[in-house]
């Protein structure tokens, strides 16, 4: 028996444990800690997409399970090319979550730019600058310009912080997070089921991280809705830059 064909009987062999045990998770863990190999495969896919390599493995593992759950050996494909030809739905995760890290991401920079301007005038010009002057100065850093109005919301974000944090401005450190800068000027733009799809797509707010059919089928709407709700979301975001 070449190694190919060995490896695929021991695969079976730990399959129809699995299987014949009620598929108790003991004996799911030897047969997908197997697999493992082809997890990677496809970690290593996507390295360089904007989100992070534990997300893309649980994700990976979840349909790993699923290929497992739904594998038929009379079929004819061995126990790990089913697994593996099922993988590529991945890529569609990867697809409707990228964009929103990338946003994210961007966001931090631009508020890392914002609060660089707000001190560097504060200094020049001793007093508080206004949304233009601090526009100004932030348009010599951002390749793509942000308007008086863009710069309005980000020092309406810094007052909030300050009021929150019961500090004057002066002693105000503000660290940049994804969650902290976008999130805190979302809520009052998004409706309830787009604030709901959201806090479920991040793990927010009490709710635990969900792929779009689990936000479907948590907020009973049809996975067609989640998506055109994710894209909504993310215009709301894009509205920012």
């Amino acid at each position: 028996m070449n190694p190919y064909d060995k490896r695929a009987a021991i695969d079976l062999d730990l399959w129809r444990t699995w299987k014949n045990s009620g598929y108790k998770k003991k004996h799911l863990k030897p047969l997908q800690d197997r697999m493992q190999g082809i997890v990677g495969m496809t970690v290593n896919k996507y390295r360089g997409v904007n989100i992070s390599e534990p997300l893309l493995r649980a994700e990976a593992n979840k349909h790993l399970v699923q290929a497992l759950k739904d594998y038929n050996p009379n079929a004819g494909a061995a126990v790990g090319s089913y697994v593996m030809s099922r993988q590529v739905r991945v890529d569609r995760f990867v697809k409707e979550n990228q964009n929103f890290g990338r946003v994210v991401e961007q966001r931090a920079q631009k508020w890392s730019y914002y609060t660089g301007a707000r001190d560097m005038l504060e200094q020049e010009l001793g007093r508080t600058p206004s949304a233009t002057e601090i526009a100004n100065k932030m348009n010599m850093k951002l390749k793509k310009p942000i308007s008086p109005r863009e710069a309005e919301r980000f020092m309406k974000e810094d007052r909030r912080d300050l009021i929150q944090s019961g500090l004057d401005q002066n002693a105000f450190v503000h660290t940049p997070t994804p969650d902290r800068i976008v999130l805190k000027m979302l809520p009052e733009e998004l409706s309830p089921q787009e604030n709901a799809v959201f806090d479920r797509t991040f793990g927010l707010n009490g709710s635990r991280k969900m792929n779009p059919g689990e936000i479907a089928r948590d907020l009973r709407i049809h996975n067609s809705k989640v998506s055109r709700i994710k894209k909504t979301i993310l215009k709301k975001i894009e509205d920012y830059y």
